[in-house]
């Protein structure tokens, strides 16, 4: 039985990927490295903001990361919101949601300042019980802690909710938390990485996680 549906944030409910190739690649080039592209980007996220960095800055130029880490963090609370939009049917997706009084949570790998400030700006009148982020202290999906947390939040057994994310990071966390691991095709990677990480469920669309609850 469904009882609450959490979301991961870049990928699924937002297409982010063009303000963090802006930010990180002012940072990159701040700091005399080499830039990237958008698509090399839909690769280097997923795994939280200081994985992001190392991949952006290559092994060669590790000892950089956090100068271009502090850079990245500055730019991008300032930058998050020119590009980004939220994918197409997600919007009506959350409405119907809230409609029906199905509890609707947040869990990204985005630092928790940045998760809540774009959920805040795009997301104004949709009712999330619970948004979380990347914090100190509870280590990065798929590491479950901060999706029991969630569950605990929400006060919904973890086996009742569906967790959507759009990689293998996110079905791996919802497998190792005990949700049942729903995988979208219209994020930053491709239906094959989503059957690797054992996605009970692929949508190609947002309407057909409706079919799921």
């Amino acid at each position: 039985m469904t009882e609450a549906i959490v979301f991961d944030l870049d990928g699924t409910l937002l297409n982010t990927i063009y303000d963090i190739r802006d930010s990180m690649n002012r940072a990159l080039a701040a700091c005399g490295l080499p830039t990237h592209s958008a698509e090399d980007y839909c690769y280097f996220i997923g795994s939280g903001v200081r994985v992001l960095v190392e991949r952006a800055v290559g092994e060669s130029h590790l000892m950089l990361c956090d100068r271009v880490k502090e850079i990245y963090l500055n730019d991008y609370a300032t930058n998050a919101t020119n590009l980004t939009c939220p994918y197409e049917g997600i919007m009506a997706l959350l409405e119907v949601l809230n409609k029906k009084r199905i509890p609707i949570a947040v869990f990204s790998n985005k630092p928790h300042k940045d998760t809540l400030r774009v959920i805040a700006h795009y997301f104004p009148h949709i009712a999330f019980a619970a948004v979380r982020g990347q914090m100190e202290g509870t280590a990065p999906k798929p590491d479950p802690a901060g999706a029991f947390e969630i569950a605990r939040e929400l006060r919904v057994a973890p086996e009742n909710c569906l967790y959507v994310g759009d990689t293998d990071v996110d079905m791996i966390c919802a497998n190792n938390a005990g949700m049942k691991a729903i995988g979208v095709t219209w994020g930053f990677r491709e239906r094959e990485e989503l059957k690797r990480g054992n996605a009970a469920f692929i949508a190609d669309c947002p309407g057909e996680i409706l079919r799921l609850i």
